[in-house]
């Protein structure tokens, strides 16, 4: 470990063809430790995504691990994973706000003039920001930074789809503005 504390390296890509058991996996991650000179005693943690082949208890990847340590190895699962596994239980209340920042976004950021025309009225305005975040639906947290800048851009927003003829009732609604600050 370096004076300034632990560092994280990607040490090695592991392609596999046919089966991944955990068996599989493990063998893969000793012998990739043992070709760079790294004593498997070295692993302090793993994290997984949550399949049987990785965090089995019995012919898991990391119960395998653990058993050719001399230590306890601690699982946890992947922070990627805990953002999508999150996303798929949030409550309606959150869904309908951010389907409808979504569309407004969208309705905005797909037609390069109503586009121009956004980014040119909040550089006239001198807004805060010069454009918006587009929804990447892989990360849930892409979805709190587009939430967030939206926010923060509420009124350039209404007032540019007001100027555009475009109506959404809800962002005057009082019901819908506590939700959406809920939210973000």
């Amino acid at each position: 470990m370096s004076s300034q504390g632990p560092k994280e390296e990607l040490l090695g890509l592991l392609p596999f063809s046919g089966q991944t058991r955990g068996k599989d996996i493990a063998n893969a991650v000793q012998k990739c430790l043992e070709d760079n000179g790294i004593d498997i005693n070295k692993i302090v943690s793993i994290a997984t995504d949550g399949t049987k082949s990785m965090a089995g208890i019995h012919r898991g990847e990391t119960s395998i691990l653990q058993k050719k340590t001399n230590h306890e190895i601690v699982t946890f699962h992947c922070i990627i994973h805990q953002e999508a596994l999150c996303a798929q239980t949030f409550r309606a209340e959150i869904v309908e706000v951010m389907n409808l920042v979504i569309k407004i976004i969208n309705s905005i950021l797909a037609k390069a003039l109503y586009h121009r025309h956004f980014k040119d009225f909040v550089e006239e305005i001198d807004s805060q920001f010069s454009y918006l975040l587009l929804h990447n639906k892989v990360r849930w947290l892409s979805r709190c930074n587009v939430l967030q800048r939206f926010v923060l851009c509420l009124s350039e927003i209404k007032t540019f789809l007001n100027e555009k003829s475009i109506n959404h009732p809800e962002l005057d609604g009082e019901e819908w503005l506590q939700k959406c600050n809920l939210v973000n």
